[in-house]
């Protein structure tokens, strides 16, 4: 099969660039090389044991035939509790979809409501997967550009961005790439303009939630305004909070409308999400133990990795992430320095292969996320291994001529 029997919606559609890079780093791994892996963006902590066990005796127990394409009931409950118990919310069992990740739930959601060129607000820096599912839907991905400060989205430039085409703002907080967390007063100032725009559905993908950094808070847009929460849809899932990655189980909260067509949806793709999984997350979430302890971990994994990085002239002020797990740093002062043997860093990408070859060190360059020139590491590793790679970066760079 050659490439132009393939679709041209797979011909434009790219690859996922953090996991790219992951695989990249771990291909360079298995054939001898020593590689830190800054690029993954998943905790290394194993899934909590009582998840596990709770899979495990599901196995025994015969739970392994198709579900609920909506997801298991009891597994609806325990997400409606989660989000009344952790985020003041109030859901019913009809308005919770359960999909093999919060990228699952995404898709569906976008593929039961886009129409051809409806337009999708995605604030840059983003997730590398929005503008990508929103264009494979049929969408038209609309980058607009945040505050230069603060990295977020700003009313202002929201009022601007909307048309009559417009179907969907995206909203992630924390952030991926930035870290960064919307304060209330800028959730406010973001539902004031929502108001005005009914035809608008809001994505609030929240799946960071358990990684915040005391002063900072997690509040929703629906906390806010609940009057927006009929045409909101809260994305979340056991993958980041719970170190479930692998298990892929997210879930949306939404308009009971948008649950039944995303449900519809999923009984013709994937029928239904792991039965062993909603076993195991059905567990997870009514725990919380767990993500206290990896975010404390991860709060000062952020700050080791913040003191080293600082000690590089070229790096200036890191901007110190309220959530999440990554450093989104700045390259504006490395990009058109020169390497030793004479090449010119022109991109951010180059930084990045610059990075892997000279410092071992394996990160995602900021145009992945829409955002140059920058540099995206992730700090959901070892204290050992973000000391010797952020180390590593520091010398590399230092090592660059004018």
């Amino acid at each position: 099969m050659t490439d132009n029997m393939l679709s041209q919606t797979v011909l434009n559609l790219n690859e996922s660039a953090s996991l790219k890079a992951a695989a990249l780093a771990q291909k360079l791994i298995s054939e001898g090389r020593k590689i830190i892996n800054f690029s993954i963006g998943e905790p290394d902590f194993n899934t909590p044991d009582a998840p596990s066990l709770e899979a495990i005796k599901a196995i025994t127990m015969g739970k392994t035939h198709y579900s609920n394409p909506q997801g298991n009931l009891d597994l609806r409950e325990a997400i409606c509790e989660k989000l009344h118990r952790d985020n003041a919310l109030e859901y019913s069992t009809d308005e919770i979809i359960v999909g093999s990740g919060g990228k699952h739930i995404i898709y569906h959601a976008f593929l039961a409501t886009i129409n051809p060129d409806d337009e999708v607000i995605v604030p840059s820096p983003y997730w590398v997967s929005y503008p990508d599912i929103a264009s494979l839907c049929g969408g038209k991905p609309v980058i607009v550009q945040p505050d230069p400060i603060s990295l977020k989205l700003t009313s202002t430039v929201l009022e601007k961005s909307i048309t009559a085409k417009t179907k969907w703002i995206v909203l992630n907080s924390p952030s991926n790439p930035t870290g960064a967390v919307y304060t209330e007063n800028e959730l406010q100032a973001i539902a004031e303009v929502l108001r005005k725009h009914p035809h608008v559905l809001v994505l609030s993908d929240e799946i960071y939630e358990k990684f915040v950094y005391p002063p900072a808070k997690h509040v929703s847009l629906i906390n806010v305004a609940p009057d927006l929460k009929e045409r909101t849809l809260l994305v979340n899932g056991a993958s980041k909070g719970y170190a479930m990655t692998g298990w892929r189980i997210g879930f949306g909260a939404g308009s009971t409308t948008l649950v039944a067509a995303i449900k519809k949806l999923i009984s013709q793709t994937t029928t239904c999400p792991s039965s062993i999984s909603q076993e195991a997350a059905k567990v997870a979430f009514s725990e919380t133990q767990p993500s206290i302890m990896m975010r404390d971990s991860f709060q000062n994994r952020r700050d080791e990795a913040v003191t080293i990085l600082s000690t590089s002239e070229l790096l200036g002020d890191i901007r110190k992430p309220e959530g999440a797990f990554y450093l989104f740093l700045n390259l504006e002062n490395v990009v058109g320095k020169k390497t030793v043997t004479g090449k010119v860093l022109n991109r951010d990408d180059d930084v990045v292969e610059f990075l892997l070859e000279e410092a071992n060190v394996s990160t995602v360059s900021g145009s992945a996320y829409g955002f140059s020139p920058y540099l995206r590491i992730s700090f959901a590793c070892s204290v050992e291994q973000i000391r010797e790679g952020c180390q590593a970066v520091v010398n590399a760079l230092a090592s660059l001529k004018s």
